[in-house]
């Protein structure tokens, strides 16, 4: 019996890569950061409110390694935020107090 494993390194799947992006602080109060410390090529921010309603929008492209987003006008209570790169989307969920 013989098992023959190949990994191969690499940029690949940015799927996996749309995990290191990072929302703080959480709960937020007016503002909110987004980290992309691997620098992925992101494109667009959109927060929904439970009811999936479009509540803001961002433009990510060209952001670099932190963009700071007013969420000032938000009311308080939980959202999604659907963040979309050339190579996927990632959801995450934010807590506006």
């Amino acid at each position: 019996f013989e098992l023959i494993v190949e990994t191969e390194l690499g940029v690949g799947d940015n799927h996996q890569n749309l995990g290191s992006i990072k929302m703080y602080p959480v709960p937020a109060k007016n503002i909110l950061n987004i980290s992309n410390p691997q620098h992925l090529e992101l494109e667009r921010l959109e927060i929904y409110d439970l009811r999936g309603r479009l509540v803001q929008t961002e433009d990510l492209r060209g952001m670099g390694n932190v963009k700071t987003l007013n969420i000032d006008q938000l009311a308080a209570a939980s959202y999604y935020v659907k963040i979309k790169g050339a190579k996927g989307e990632i959801t995450k969920r934010l807590l506006k107090e």
